[in-house]
């Protein structure tokens, strides 16, 4: 194998040669064969063979690699020496990735050789009473979950491939809701039996007893697992695969599936299972879309070749444009790549696709609508303020903080709404929860586009709702200083361990309200309570809301309220406004005090004094 991949280290200097394509991509399936041999050789029966010989069969089995990498070695040399034509990109990754794995397998080859060597010196026979490692949890279950359209299917089906041509595919299945056959209620009528009899029938005793005569491990792909049938027989079916799976060394299985809440919740602990998000916000993915667009624009130009289009047909600008219509998503750019083979005019088809940009409005109505629970109100107007705090917020929040806002309890916490809408936000518990892609927000926003839904976002009322929300915060968590500094004669910057201080004391939704309040209201109507709340902060907390905003580093922002409020305030309330004016010319001749030390000028204490202000 080290021979075969020698030519890896000069493939960047090799121009695309189109005749080894192929030879390549056969070297990367046997060499996975190859690395799952090693694998299972010396994993699965390693004791044994090492105090053993090798059996005519593994040495059989060996020979066959030998001959086959040898085989490749002479076609690629020959390729090689015959001409240079097109693509050995794709190839040159795996060659690179494969070299690795033929390093390793030859360290491994000589690890064995020596053992076998080893065993001829009659070595002291090990201690039984010695403990050894502690146990591993085998990992044998990998879950890849993602949003709707993240290409999901699409590397479901490439693993589908692969491991079929390998012959090392043991089952594949493809659920989707509308087909009946995807719930597990069906799966009993095949034998009469439960699933887990099933499980114990068909899997358990058929693996035991074929265990020494299988080489490698047996892949099992289940596609989609969030579509299969109904929540209760589904619930039985995802408990097995968490609890029993992991018995059953023999099998890989690949599952994916959004990242629903009751599939989460079972597999969430389960060390067995390796859990992996399909994030399509990385650059990694889109230099996948990238790579994805580039070939199929491959077989757009062979389709259209009486166009003429020329080898660099659409050109790097248009294929960015691409890219950032499909933002991630493969299944815009798979659409949009089938809109330009069946076109008339693919050139015409492009422009026009482009001025459309990226039409997700459909496909965003049949994410949403899978989440059963629109129809009660409940849930309903839970739901709407938790994605109007994700969507019209000012910077990314979590779900603690979407909770403090809008004042739910552990019992209707904005978790429980984030974890069904997995398929269209991004979120983690504790972490920000964010949209996937601009065109959701401008979704959920226009009128025309959803505003008969329940999950209408309207910015002219939930703008002042998250305002009064922010607005409450600072009336009652709002307080005399705040960071309980013990000295109000020293600058901030010169406090101690000021940034834990504000880790401690000043919670992110207290930060987001002192910081974006005003951001909520500037572009609604004020109504009689907005008025109220802002005479209320300005008349009785002025002077804390300050203090917050200097340990913050954010005075800028308060300025800039003050003075946006206020041009608002005159039209409502001119005591108020002309509060907000002397309250500007006040941060703006103190400012470079105000950045050192607000509490000392706001209330001068003596040094002995533990408060600030």
């Amino acid at each position: 194998m080290v021979d075969v991949y020698s030519f890896t280290k000069d493939v960047k200097s090799l121009p695309s040669i189109e005749r080894i394509e192929d030879i390549v991509s056969a070297i990367a399936k046997e060499t996975a064969r190859c690395a799952l041999f090693i694998r299972e050789y010396t994993a699965h029966v390693f004791a044994a063979r090492v105090v053993g010989q090798i059996t005519s069969e593994d040495a059989q089995t060996i020979q066959e690699f030998t001959d086959i990498f040898e085989k490749y070695k002479q076609s690629l040399d020959w390729a090689l020496g015959v001409h240079v034509a097109v693509v050995v990109d794709d190839a040159r990754h795996i060659a690179q990735l494969s070299l690795k794995v033929a390093k390793d397998t030859q360290a491994t080859a000589q690890r064995l050789e020596q053992l076998e060597m080893l065993k001829n010196l009659n070595p002291v026979k090990l201690n039984s009473n010695r403990d050894g490692c502690l146990p591993a949890d085998p990992q044998n279950i990998f879950w890849l979950y993602g949003v709707t359209g993240a290409g999901k299917s699409t590397i479901a089906t490439s693993i589908y491939q692969t491991f079929d041509a390998m012959s090392l595919l043991g089952a594949a299945l493809f659920f989707t809701c509308s087909n009946q056959e995807s719930s597990p209620s069906s799966y009993p009528h095949v034998v009469d039996a439960s699933i887990k009899d099933q499980f114990q029938r068909l899997l358990v005793e058929p693996l035991d007893r074929a265990k020494d005569h299988i080489h490698g491990p047996i892949v099992i792909i289940l596609d989609a697992l969030d579509e299969c049938g109904d929540p209760e027989p589904r619930r039985r079916l995802i408990s097995l695969i968490s609890s029993r799976f992991a018995t059953l060394p023999l099998l890989r299985i690949l599952i994916t599936s959004h990242p629903d809440l009751d599939i989460a919740a079972v597999f969430r602990d389960q060390s067995s299972i390796v859990k992996t998000p399909l994030d399509i916000t990385k650059l990694l993915s889109l230099e996948d879309i990238c790579l994805y667009l580039d070939t199929e624009m491959v077989h757009v130009r062979k389709i259209h070749f009486s166009w003429d289009l020329g080898p660099t047909w659409p050109g790097d600008a248009k294929i960015t444009g691409l890219i950032e219509c499909a933002a991630g998503l493969f299944i815009w750019a798979s659409t949009a790549t089938k809109y330009l083979q069946d076109a008339h005019d693919p050139s015409d088809a492009l422009d026009h696709l482009l001025k459309k940009g990226s039409d997700l409005d459909a496909l965003y109505a049949v994410a949403l609508q899978s989440i059963k629970f629109w129809e009660d109100r409940t849930f309903a107007e839970r739901a709407q303020a938790c994605l109007a705090a994700v969507v019209l917020g000012k910077v990314p929040i979590s779900d603690t903080t979407i909770n403090a806002l809008l004042g739910l309890d552990v019992k209707h916490s904005s978790a429980h709404v984030f974890f069904k809408l997995g398929c269209v936000l991004q979120w983690a518990p504790g972490k920000s929860a964010r949209i996937l892609h601009a065109s959701f927000g401008d979704y959920l926003t226009d009128h025309k586009r959803c505003g008969q839904q329940p999950w209408f976002i309207d910015p002219a009322l939930w703008g002042p709702q998250l305002a009064r929300s922010c607005l409450r915060v600072l009336k009652m968590e709002l307080c005399f200083n705040i960071c309980r500094l013990k000295d109000s004669h020293i600058s901030n910057i010169a406090v101690p361990d000021l940034a834990d201080c504000i880790a401690t004391y000043i919670p992110a939704h207290l930060s987001y309200s002192s910081c974006f309040w005003a951001d909520h209201i500037l572009s609604a109507e004020w109504d009689e309570a907005i008025l109220a709340d802002i005479e209320n902060l300005m008349y009785n907390k002025f002077p804390f809301w300050l203090e917050i905003l200097s340990i913050l580093g954010n005075l800028g922002i308060g300025i800039n309220v003050l003075r946006c409020v206020g041009e608002v305030a005159k039209q409502q309330n001119i005591a108020l406004a002309e509060f907000l004016a002397d309250a500007i010319k006040f941060m703006v001749a103190f400012a470079p005090a105000f950045i050192h030390s607000l509490p000392h000028l706001l209330n001068p204490v003596p040094e002995t004094n533990t408060g600030t202000n």
